[in-house]
């Protein structure tokens, strides 16, 4: 089953066609794990022999370089961008599992969060965030993968713009309304341990 596997993955993570298109790359190894993950439950009743043989199988060829982990990110970002428009809870769920499943299989991790990272950044400053709850989503489950350390940063980001938001709506609700001199303006205030510099 490994061989079959790594092949299956090769075909998709080999391919200059899929390469060049990072979405599409990581939406066709989205479809091959569930697939394979499919067969191993109904197939082979969820044996620990094949599943330890789908994950080294994925693994392997995942792994050669940190394309995956960067396009996952990549993808993550869109995907929470607009990707999640007027998609239901349900769906929302099911592709946030998909992704941290895939995310399960890297060893770069680092490389993943740091690539998320500087894009959460982009989405809450510029408020392109589709909805805070499929972002609480996604970074729940990434905690249960990677532990609360390795995502305090982004948390702390989340309390950084909650504050602002209540700081900022404060300032509004002076007697200028937000716009002494006619000039609207707003300020955010982050701790500088947890955004990215650039």
């Amino acid at each position: 089953m490994e061989p079959y596997i790594e092949e299956r993955c090769c075909k998709i993570v080999d391919d200059q066609q899929m390469i060049d298109n990072p979405p599409e790359y990581i939406e066709k190894v989205l479809e091959l794990k569930k697939e394979i993950d499919e067969m191993v439950t109904s197939c082979f009743d969820s044996d620990t022999g094949f599943q330890k043989s789908r994950n080294k199988g994925l693994e392997t060829v995942l792994n050669k370089d940190t394309r995956c982990a960067k396009y996952l990110a990549l993808f993550s970002d869109i995907q929470l961008k607009k990707g999640l428009k007027g998609r239901s809870e349900e769906e929302v769920q099911s592709l946030v599992t998909e992704v941290v499943s895939l995310f399960a299989h890297l060893k770069d991790k680092d490389i993943f969060l740091d690539f998320y990272k500087k894009a959460l950044s982009r989405r809450l400053l510029n408020k392109l965030s589709v909805s805070n709850d499929a972002e609480d989503t996604f970074i729940s489950k990434m905690k249960v993968e990677c532990g609360q350390q390795a995502i305090q940063k982004l948390v702390s980001m989340f309390t950084d713009m909650a504050l602002s938001d209540q700081l900022q709506d404060e300032y509004n609700k002076l007697s200028h309304i937000g716009a002494p001199g006619g000039v609207v303006h707003e300020v955010r205030v982050l701790q500088t341990n947890a955004w990215p510099e650039k």
